[in-house]
């Protein structure tokens, strides 16, 4: 069977980027990772790359990031008060520590990850860009397996096309599960957040 439609494709595959042949990610065979094809959650370029294919087709191609994550944004940095990351009074370091990811959200309601980069007197600064932003991806991998998708998996709800792994929706190339990790190196939702739809891959 052939990667089409309301297909469910089982892959093995590293991605780096592209620049620097940084390794970013690696699903191997011992837990291959379950894409949905057709239920438009994956990124037009990667799903086009792998149409088509069956058991057995290996991959490898590009995607620019101009169609994965977007080029970084530098009105994605924010300044935030210290004072609104405090719990009774208290302001947790291990939250706050420089490379921490933390879920917030904006004035409309709308949930946001960013990292912390910087500490000032006052306050905290994030950065809200995806962390792949201004990456161009190299996906290289192989095949496992090609079945049709079951009537559940294409009835979950929005945002689910890894096969009901993570909850994640394919703003991105690639959806994983997140089970037994430690922040999503796609969105940087720490542990109890995945898979709750926050953040910018939506596994949150």
């Amino acid at each position: 069977m052939n990667i089409s439609k309301n297909t469910v494709a089982f892959l093995t595959y590293t991605l780096k980027d592209h620049a620097s042949g940084q390794l970013i990610e690696k699903i191997t065979s011992n837990e291959p990772q379950a894409f949905i094809f057709g239920t438009g959650q994956l990124i037009p370029g990667f799903e086009d790359n792998l149409i088509g294919m069956q058991s057995g087709s290996n991959f490898e191609f590009v995607i620019p990031c101009v169609e994965a994550y977007g080029e970084r944004d530098p009105n994605a940095v924010f300044d935030i008060p210290k004072d609104t990351f405090e719990v009774d009074g208290m302001i947790d370091q291990e939250v706050i520590r420089i490379g921490n990811h933390i879920p917030m959200r904006d004035d409309y309601g709308n949930k946001h990850v960013g990292r912390v980069i910087e500490h000032k007197r006052d306050e905290i600064v994030m950065d809200f860009n995806h962390p792949l932003a201004g990456k161009d991806l190299l996906f290289s991998g192989e095949v496992l397996q090609v079945r049709e998708a079951f009537e559940e998996e294409l009835n979950m709800p929005e945002g689910c096309s890894c096969g009901g792994n993570c909850g994640c929706k394919g703003e991105h190339a690639h959806q994983h599960s997140h089970e037994g990790s430690e922040n999503c190196q796609v969105c940087g939702n720490p542990a109890e957040l995945q898979g709750q739809g926050i953040g910018d891959c939506k596994c949150s």
